[in-house]
């Protein structure tokens, strides 16, 4: 069987053109052919826009709430219930509430196993992820 050897050469096979088009996440979304592999913002807010969750979710959070009374939250949720009117989402299918919870704050937590950690306790908004992952929850409103 012969093998190319030091004074033969063998010429390397063309790679395939590009697509015509590049893929996308939304196969009804058209990548402009200007932005193709530039660095170009695009515009997708007609795009999502057409999106109205059935089943969103709205996370409310303070950071400091001295006298418990919830009161910054509770605003929170007037606002989001009228953002969520105007955005012409469904009803709310749940409601994350974390009142006095610092988003950076973090605490000394003991693990099991003894040694130390330090940790933001956020547990209302991992909830929130898990649902958003899960289908519980199809949309957020923060």
């Amino acid at each position: 069987m012969p093998g190319i050897g030091a004074d033969e050469h063998q010429e390397p096979t063309p790679c395939p053109p590009p697509p015509a088009t590049a893929p996308t996440v939304w196969e009804d979304f058209d990548v402009p052919a200007h932005a193709r592999g530039g660095q170009v913002t695009l515009n997708l807010y007609d795009h999502l826009a057409a999106y109205a969750p059935k089943r969103p979710g709205a996370y409310l959070r303070i950071s400091s709430d001295r006298f418990g009374l919830e009161a910054g939250v509770d605003r929170q949720l007037e606002d989001a219930q009228d953002s969520r009117t105007r955005l012409r989402w469904g009803p709310f299918a749940k409601i994350y509430r974390e009142n006095d919870t610092s988003a950076f704050k973090k605490r000394r937590v003991v693990k099991p196993d003894g040694s130390i950690d330090w940790i933001v306790l956020r547990p209302e908004f991992r909830q929130l992820l898990a649902d958003l992952a899960h289908g519980v929850i199809d949309g957020v409103i923060f």
